[in-house]
């Protein structure tokens, strides 16, 4: 799946209106996520990617670093789903959920099997049964 149909899935999968909204909520989800799992299996992820969803992926120059530093983001699903809410800016946490679930959607359908095993492995009960059913 290149970065194009990625983020066309997005738009559908989340019913928005353009690329822009697919890209931003996109780059709120998968780098809230990167912040919630390890170095090595965040790196295994980003391996799989298209280019420009690697860069989504990574975040900023700070998340990189602190990244590196083996820091880790505990969020349970609902803390995950509130900071994907700030990040997007999006109106409420039941748009936030059902757009977060889009992009996990897809992600889960641009990475190999295995990746979304070792990735949901590391995630809290309750996050990882929301990823699960995405």
């Amino acid at each position: 799946m290149d970065t194009r149909q990625f983020l066309n899935r997005v738009k559908d999968e989340a019913s928005l209106p353009d690329d822009r909204q697919a890209k931003n909520i996109t780059e709120a989800v998968l780098t809230t996520l990167h912040s919630r799992i390890k170095e090595g299996e965040a790196d295994d992820v980003e391996a799989t990617l298209p280019t420009e969803i690697k860069e989504l992926w990574e975040g900023d120059i700070g998340q990189k670093i602190t990244k590196h530093l083996g820091a880790v983001d505990k969020l349970n699903k609902g803390q995950f789903i509130a900071r994907v809410q700030d990040k997007a800016r999006i109106a409420t946490t039941e748009e936030a959920e059902q757009k977060t679930k889009a992009v996990i959607k897809v992600l889960k359908e641009a990475i190999p099997d295995g990746e979304v095993k070792d990735l949901s492995a590391q995630l809290p009960e309750d996050l990882r049964d929301f990823v699960k059913a995405a």
